[in-house]
């Protein structure tokens, strides 16, 4: 009997350990997953990507060693025609596309911003004004990537892009910015910002006020749907 006790714990543990793993599992090879999800405007989804510029943010922004973190964070907006999604990207800077294009991009190894994991989307459970953020949103429409990383400067970054579009009924940002981090956690600079900033001729902007998505997925005034 007490043997069978530990065989059924062992089963347990298994399945809780492979349920646990089947949350972080990649993205299906189609849009058939997000074409069943009921999405919403102004529902975020956030994307995770190990290569480039993805694995550079992994570093300075995951809590935990044992999650990965979010990289990259776009916007839905919901149409008669279907849904849309609004991002930040450095290939297309401030851009509009139907939803199947942003999940064909997420494949796209050529694309220069190939996302390669995880995805999660959610819903900003506050009150908000649907039609500024319509408004806002489509004014950054064409704006340039902001390679920078700095506030005001007329470019966006994707997770400033959801900053900039959302606010409450007073009028007062729903995500806050923070200091910003390019630092892994042992304090050393990974290669790719070394390189990035010195491209672009300027120093780290560390601790600059600013946003990333990581840090974004953890607002207490989001609401996950489930992860996929």
């Amino acid at each position: 009997m007490k043997h069978l006790r530990y065989l059924l714990l062992a089963l347990c543990l298994m399945a809780a350990f492979t349920s646990c793993r089947q949350q972080y599992t990649p993205l299906p090879p189609t849009n058939q997953f997000f074409g069943m999800c009921n999405f919403s405007t102004g529902d975020l989804i956030f994307i995770c990507d190990t290569t480039g510029m993805g694995s550079a943010i992994q570093s300075a922004t995951a809590r935990e060693s044992f999650h990965p973190a979010w990289t990259h964070v776009a916007i839905t907006e919901c149409t008669d025609s279907g849904v849309y999604v609004i991002d930040a990207t450095p290939a297309l800077g401030v851009a509009r596309r139907p939803l199947d294009e942003f999940i064909a991009s997420v494949y796209d190894t050529n694309s220069g911003y190939s996302f390669t994991s995880l995805a999660i989307y959610c819903y900003v459970d506050v009150p908000y004004d649907t039609a500024t953020l319509l408004k806002r949103m489509h004014s950054f429409i064409g704006l340039p990537y902001d390679p920078y990383f700095l506030p005001d400067n007329g470019k966006l970054y994707c997770s400033e892009l959801v900053q900039e579009c959302f606010f409450d009924q007073n009028g007062n940002r729903l995500f806050p910015s923070k200091p910003m981090n390019f630092f892994a956690s042992d304090g050393s600079l990974p290669a790719y910002w070394q390189h990035h900033f010195d491209s672009l001729g300027i120093t780290v902007p560390q601790d600059m006020p600013g946003t990333n998505p990581n840090d974004m997925s953890h607002s207490p005034i989001l609401h996950r749907f489930k992860i996929e």
